[in-house]
């Protein structure tokens, strides 16, 4: 009979201890509802390459998780993140209201160089990060107008992705 109960402690212990890693892991995943996006760069231009020198959590600095959850997530600043990964971007939609920032994090090994598909468009057209970034590279744009913004990677051309700004 001391057995069981060893063994029955043992599986309460085991079923409590998954719970509570899944509870935990929902937490990770979730979005706040709206986070009002604060940049320090007072002078950005709408529809322009955020990049600064402005400190944004990177996913080294283990406040951005490498790999994209299930629901979009946000960074403390309030920018929307979507990641880079070896199977494109995720998530490959996002709906954002207009002028937020996404900011875009290579979670791959290859090099990721977000460009707009459609480069005619005076509008869209601003959609071009300026140069390639590698693993855990970032690119930042802040979406002023409102629209649908498809993009790709100019270094894998079959990635793309969506932003609809309402």
């Amino acid at each position: 009979m001391q057995k069981n109960n060893g063994f029955i402690w043992l599986v309460v212990i085991l079923v409590v201890a998954t719970l509570a890693f899944l509870f935990w892991n929902n937490k990770q995943a979730s979005a706040p509802a709206e986070v009002p996006a604060t940049i320090s760069n007072s002078s950005t231009t709408p529809g322009a390459d955020t990049n600064t020198n402005r400190k944004i959590p990177t996913p080294d600095s283990g406040q951005i998780p490498v790999t994209p959850p299930a629901q979009p997530s946000m960074t403390p600043s309030g920018a929307y993140i979507v990641y880079y990964t070896k199977n494109g971007f995720a998530p490959y939609t996002l709906t954002i209201r207009a002028g937020k920032v996404v900011h875009f994090v290579n979670s791959s090994s290859g090099a990721m160089l977000v460009e707009t598909d459609d480069p005619n468009s005076a509008i869209y057209g601003s959609l071009n990060q300026s140069k390639s970034v590698g693993k855990n590279g970032t690119f930042d744009f802040l979406f002023s107008q409102k629209g649908s913004w498809p993009y790709h990677n100019a270094n894998a051309t079959s990635h793309h992705g969506l932003v609809i700004v309402q």
